[in-house]
């Protein structure tokens, strides 16, 4: 895996996220056909997860040098605690998340002659909320990748996977009671076209749906990374592809048609939304969820909320009527319209409530009176989260400025594949605070961080594991360490050997840190 030098013991052990304590000792432990032992306590899935790392590294084996996995219910939930001496490894955890963590840990301690340094480990993250987004809407990615994305996640400790697969562009998710959906939303001239990059050559899925199966396999992957799936079911806006499949669910009855758009943003945002004026609008949604909840079993769904053109609503006589009938005016927080789209969202997640379930949306949900049930996630740049938070919202920080990944990551145009107007390099990726700019108090109610993987130009899998590495490593600090644990020397040294755990799984990655740009193929030095 990589080498260390035990000699050098004041250098920070080359660990990302780095631990919240860590203590050198003296020595080493050989791994080499190590013997490991579950403790009898651990769940069945824990068991499954540790066994599978004893059979990667093929550790079944002598017991002089013991690799034991202990249960300590008194620990927090996420937290785990590494103890290595010549002759032991203690690994200590209450979860199978713990667990997980543990392991990754020690994954990066290895190295290529199966030593691991003797050291004290105490970790625990800092926020319980640590998320990566992907685009499968505009983009069809294999359920294969999908399992390859999530083992990047776990390897950089993340706990949540945010799946959007609806929108004008496509439709991926099988609703049995809606067959068109799929029918019509995932196949065809679909998608948002990006095979004309040609600094980005490799194949681009464009046609493709998942099954309830598919997403049984992708959520029970996830539960063994101690990862949670979050599915999007974007509305009102962003629905064209399901208005395309059932046209009553505008509010002119169609025809309409799945947008298929050339580069960025193409030709704008879909003018026609979902009808909040007919109940039979309400029923599709409620059905949908339904469907979504009984495959999804984790807390939240995110009912999207973003960037909802409204100008139907204002020539639909249903729309009309009920803006009437619920006595909406313009107002200091947003228009009438606004408020229609907010209260739309409130009754969907008292829905998701009376389930049992919570509700996400995106910030432009501000501009209303969002309801107590929801929780807002900040895009639109670190205002709207510190609005929001100041407001007792729950909030979780993805600013485009930091955290979006389609966004270049360097200013070389003509060297990189296309990406979004924008750039995101690395270093301002590690140096962001979630919390900045609120007080204690307010701080509280940032739960967490994301960062956004959209696919309106990025097309294939390896432009997409360009774009996410090593920003997520990155990222994964921003998450996981405390402010005064950070250290941007301490991090770059230390993705030198990070970058050797993604050589040895094949993973495509961008090299800015080591004086490279572009995708391998096309790459080139960067000249100074």
């Amino acid at each position: 895996m990589h080498t260390f030098m035990f000699a050098l013991l004041v250098a920070a052990l080359p660990l990302v996220p780095y631990p919240q304590y860590v203590k050198e000792e003296r020595g080493s432990f050989n791994a080499s056909g190590a013997h490991v032992v579950a403790s009898a306590k651990a769940s069945e899935l824990s068991a499954a997860v540790i066994n599978e790392f004893a059979e990667q590294y093929a550790l079944n084996g002598s017991e002089r040098n013991r690799i034991s996995f202990r249960l300590r219910p008194s620990m927090p939930e996420e937290a785990y605690a590494i103890k290595v001496r010549k002759h032991v490894v203690k690994i200590h955890a209450s979860s199978n998340r713990g667990f997980v963590y543990a392991i990754q840990t020690l994954k990066q301690l290895l190295t290529a002659s199966n030593e691991i340094p003797c050291v004290t480990i105490k970790d625990s993250p800092r926020f319980g909320y640590r998320g990566m987004h992907l685009d499968c809407a505009r983009k069809y990615y294999s359920v294969d990748f999908i399992k390859k994305y999530l083992d990047i996640m776990a390897f950089h400790k993340l706990n949540v996977f945010h799946w959007h697969l609806t929108d004008d562009h496509g439709w991926r998710l099988e609703i049995k009671k809606y067959p068109r959906l799929v029918e019509v939303g995932a196949f065809g001239n679909i998608g948002s076209r990006a095979d004309f990059d040609s600094l980005a050559p490799y194949p681009v899925e464009y046609e493709g749906y998942y099954t309830q199966d598919d997403v049984r396999e992708v959520v029970e992957h996830a539960a063994k990374l101690g990862i949670n799936v979050i599915p999007e079911i974007d509305l009102p806006g962003h629905m064209t592809a399901a208005m395309a499949a059932y046209p009553w669910l505008g509010c002119t009855g169609g025809p309409y048609e799945v947008i298929h758009v050339v580069g960025p943003r193409g030709k704008g945002l879909a003018r026609d939304s979902l009808c909040p004026g007919k109940e039979s609008t309400f029923e599709f949604i409620e059905d949908v969820l339904a469907e979504v909840m009984s495959i999804f079993p984790g807390k939240y769904i995110h009912l999207g909320g973003d960037e909802c053109i409204k100008d139907r609503w204002a020539e639909c006589p249903e729309c009309c009527a009920l803006v009437d009938s619920l006595g909406l005016q313009d107002n200091e927080l947003g228009t009438k319209w606004q408020q229609l789209e907010v209260w739309m969202i409130n009754r969907l997640s008292e829905f998701l409530a009376e389930n049992g379930r919570k509700a996400i949306v995106w910030d432009e949900m501000l501009e209303g009176a969002l309801g107590g049930n929801a929780t807002v996630m900040s895009w639109r740049g670190v205002e709207t989260g510190i609005k929001a938070a100041k407001r007792g919202y729950d909030v979780i920080m993805c600013p485009v400025s930091r955290a979006y990944f389609d966004y270049s990551q360097s200013g070389f145009y003509d060297k990189e594949p296309k990406a979004f107007a924008g750039i995101v390099p690395i270093d301002s990726v590690y140096f962001y605070d979630p919390q900045m700019g609120l007080s204690e108090a307010e701080a509280k109610h940032v739960i967490g961080a994301q960062a956004n993987m959209w696919c309106d130009v990025i097309g294939s899998e390896e432009y997409v594991e360009y774009m996410l590495l090593p920003r997520l490593a990155a990222f994964s600090e921003v998450q996981w360490c405390k402010l005064d644990n950070k250290d941007w020397g301490r991090f770059k040294s230390s993705m030198d050997v990070v970058r050797n755990y993604y050589d040895a799984n094949g993973y495509i990655y961008a090299r800015h840190l080591w004086g490279v740009i572009g995708l391998p193929g096309y790459d080139s030095p960067i000249e100074n």
